[in-house]
């Protein structure tokens, strides 16, 4: 587990922590508190800058690869006194290039990706809902390169004469967005508690990711190679988000 990793777990530990602990706050006799669980998933548009890698490729007669890059999320929250805690597995795929040279590069994160964001509810209304939010995210991306010229002799495989390999970044990025949502009810089922209510969200997040130091550089098989580039994930984003909570309501007598 890199630095970075440590440092998000560490931050989403803490503010699970300080959340969970305001929730557990005494209150006056016949006080109502509410509490909202959901799970959502959210595919979206990242606009990333990949200048790092491509200015790399281009020494070697590679094209760029385009940064228009599409993400997929799935994440679950805990809304509690207006804070909002959202802990999500962020997954992240840029465009296939295809090179003269009959080679291909692939750049996707499908490793160990986590994010923990805190949000503040500003306007909590029927059926609406929009926060600010901010946090901390990991990421792991992987640069494949694969050769796809044409082979006619065994040999040229065994003997190891393609060049295909897989170089992987590990990089921390500020997250920094807003989300607005449409809460639309559910009518509960049998086994629900009658003081709980159920609902379907839908909505959009737009936000910006901002690397920490630049990322770290590539590595190959574990080992940090000499005169890398630099990757972390950097852009304007985009989410869809569609989701299912459930509001728990509870009445505290003191």
């Amino acid at each position: 587990m890199n630095t970075v990793t440590k440092l998000s777990l560490s931050v989403f530990l803490l503010l699970l922590a300080s959340v969970l602990a305001q929730g557990q706050d005494s209150t006056r006799v016949g006080a109502v508190s509410r509490k909202f669980i959901q799970f959502d998933f959210q595919p979206g548009y990242l606009r990333g800058d990949l200048s790092a890698i491509n200015n790399s490729l281009s020494a070697y007669g590679y094209n760029p690869i385009g940064g228009n890059i599409l993400t997929y999320t799935v994440s679950a929250k805990l809304i509690t006194r207006r804070f909002v805690l959202d802990f999500g597995i962020p997954f992240f795929r840029a465009p296939d290039q295809s090179h003269p040279n009959g080679r291909r590069t692939t750049l996707s994160g499908t490793g160990v990706n986590f994010e923990a964001n805190l949000g503040y509810v500003l306007v909590e209304k029927k059926g609406f809902r929009l926060y600010p939010y901010a946090g901390l995210r990991s990421n792991y991306a992987s640069l494949k390169l694969t050769d796809r010229s044409p082979v006619t002799d065994p040999a040229d495989i065994l003997n190891g004469t393609r060049r295909e390999g897989t170089i992987t970044f590990n990089s921390g990025s500020f997250n920094l967005g807003i989300h607005a949502e449409r809460l639309i009810p559910l009518k509960n089922r049998k086994i629900d508690c009658p003081q709980n209510t159920r609902y379907l969200s839908l909505g959009i997040k737009a936000g910006y990711l901002f690397p920490i130091n630049g990322g770290e550089p590539g590595e190959y098989n574990g080992q940090e190679l000499v005169n890398a580039p630099r990757f972390g994930l950097r852009g304007p984003y985009v989410r869809f988000t569609i989701g299912m909570g459930v509001g728990v309501r509870r009445l505290s007598w003191q």
